[in-house]
């Protein structure tokens, strides 16, 4: 892809990477731990766990969790590095308990600093942030192994084959 990122370049850099179907970052020898260390530095002194899994992902997921002790909520900083393209999608989850959150695009004052410290680093990978509005456009010609060729989005085909 050029330095501007397009839409119509980034469907064929998909579209290409899926030819064959989907491709299985287990047996492409994909990197676990891909950008875990610089991502871990810039955090510190927060934790970053590493949530990568190939199954049904094509990409590297990090999460950070910050928690609120009063009251049992938390802020988690997801960060998902494409294996497809060279894009990425960070995002921040409000959670009131283990089991429910709700992604915010308003987040607290030190929340942004976190996500600037991220951003810098991914910067540096020559990572590009995938702009909102593309997550969910169709990508035509794509047939995914959960999905099949049923709504086929940005966001399935970079990120993971599921939606949430």
């Amino acid at each position: 892809m050029s330095d501007k990122m397009d839409w119509n370049s980034l469907e064929k850099e998909i579209q290409k990477c899926f030819r064959f179907g989907p491709p299985n970052g287990w047996l492409l020898g994909w990197d676990i731990d891909r950008g875990y260390s610089a991502i871990s530095s810039v955090i510190a002194p927060l934790q970053v766990f590493n949530c990568t899994t190939f199954d049904y992902g094509f990409c590297n997921w990090f999460e950070v969790r910050l928690s609120e002790r009063e009251c049992g909520a938390s802020w988690v900083l997801t960060i998902k590095l494409s294996f497809i393209a060279l894009v990425y999608c960070l995002f921040w989850t409000y959670c009131e308990n283990r089991t429910t959150g709700e992604v915010s695009e308003v987040i607290p004052s030190n929340c942004i600093a976190i996500e600037a410290r991220a951003k810098k680093v991914l910067d540096g990978f020559e990572l590009r942030e995938l702009p909102p509005t593309w997550h969910l456009r169709i990508v035509e010609g794509v047939r995914l192994e959960l999905s099949g060729n049923e709504r086929v989005t940005a966001d399935k085909c970079l990120f993971n084959d599921y939606e949430g």
